[in-house]
């Protein structure tokens, strides 16, 4: 994670987001949304060898879920980040 450019892209709505990219293809790792996700960090799923080996509690986003990319089994699932 210490290699990780943060980014910080100030919005109104969500006061205390951070994205964390990749540096070297700029992809989204991880970020934390205060407001929607106290205390907890979000993973991107990409960024794993190995996505089965975690159980996924809630999918967020989903709107821009692209259509090759089937619908993944979350007790949650939000079309955008919860209110």
């Amino acid at each position: 994670m210490s290699d990780a450019l943060e980014l910080d892209p100030q919005m109104a709505k969500w006061p205390g987001l951070r994205r964390y990219l990749c540096p070297k293809c700029y992809s989204n790792v991880h970020w934390v949304n205060p407001k929607a996700y106290p205390e907890m960090r979000l993973v991107s799923l990409g960024c794993f060898d190995d996505p089965s080996a975690f159980k996924i509690t809630s999918t967020v986003q989903n709107q821009y879920r692209p259509i090759w990319c089937p619908q993944l089994d979350a007790a949650n699932a939000f079309e955008a980040y919860p209110q």
